[in-house]
């Protein structure tokens, strides 16, 4: 929950401020649409802005094969539940991880289950690449390690850009940067930032 009212406070900012250029964009456009946001704009990756979806915070105003446009809900409803989280004393504690219990639900490849679990466990900064044909599980991997760790940052390649990932990486400052598809990850300033978190190794990325 307390990851949730972060990004909720997070969009919440960010939807206070004007939205000339979008607003001009759909005069343009032909859209009859309240200004909205993408997800590297507010520097959130789609998949906890699904979350955020499929819990009812946040709704879908505009989609197409090259955009998603989000806005709160319900803005004063988000409030109230931030004001109500920050008043209250109580604050749940974190559960700790079993790296063990991880990959239960993936058949097979043992020896990557093995890998990964000892990648997890290291106290030094590992990288790890995934490598093989679709539907091969590779993305399940990925998943189970984001939905165990309250840290890690999941981004899609084919999705990424450099503003985003880059404001990603050094706003979050991620202890497990998780990248799907990195082969679509073309951009220069990308790769370069990649490149300089693995040098200096600040970072864990799987």
């Amino acid at each position: 929950m307390n990851e949730e009212i972060e990004l909720l406070k997070k969009i919440l900012e960010y939807e206070n401020r004007e939205f000339p250029k979008k607003i001009e964009y759909y005069k343009q456009h032909n859209l009859n649409l309240e200004p909205a946001w993408e997800w590297h704009e507010v520097g959130i990756p789609p998949q906890k802005i699904m979350r955020l979806v499929k819990n009812g915070y946040v709704k879908i105003v505009y989609k197409s094969r090259s955009r998603t446009e989000y806005r709160l809900a319900d803005p004063e409803a988000v409030r109230e539940l931030i004001k109500a989280y920050e008043t209250t004393t109580y604050k749940p504690e974190r559960k700790e991880i079993n790296v063990d219990d991880l990959f239960k639900y993936i058949v097979g490849y043992d020896d990557i289950k093995n890998l990964l679990k000892k990648v997890l466990k290291s106290e030094k900064p590992v990288h790890v690449l995934l490598i093989g044909p679709p539907a091969t599980g590779k993305t399940l991997f990925l998943e189970d390690i984001y939905n165990a760790f309250p840290d890690a940052e999941f981004v899609v390649g084919s999705e990424a850009s450099g503003l985003g990932l880059s404001k990603l990486i050094r706003e979050k400052q991620p202890s497990i940067l998780l990248i799907d598809e990195i082969d679509k990850l073309l951009k220069a300033d990308d790769l370069s930032t990649l490149l300089s978190i693995m040098e200096s190794r600040k970072n864990e990325e799987s």
